[in-house]
């Protein structure tokens, strides 16, 4: 059995379209305060236009933890 955790944001951009970026193995006590400081980051050095827009807002953050098992 294989458990992966990752944290992934949604953030909106200028002109409202919703993406995604996870980034996987995150620390284990996360805060609200560490997903504001990123999306402070993100806003303040323009890093993300998949779009070719600015991103606007964070839409929200979540954690994911998948757990694989091979069936034999």
């Amino acid at each position: 059995m294989i458990t992966k955790r990752s944290v992934r944001f949604r953030l909106k951009d200028e002109t409202a379209k919703v993406f995604s970026v996870t980034f996987d193995n995150p620390k284990e006590d996360i805060k609200q305060a560490d997903i504001a400081a990123f999306n402070s980051f993100v806003m303040e050095n323009d890093i993300f236009r998949p779009y070719g827009a600015k991103v606007a807002s964070l839409v929200g953050a979540e954690l994911v933890t998948v757990t694989r098992t091979d069936i034999k």
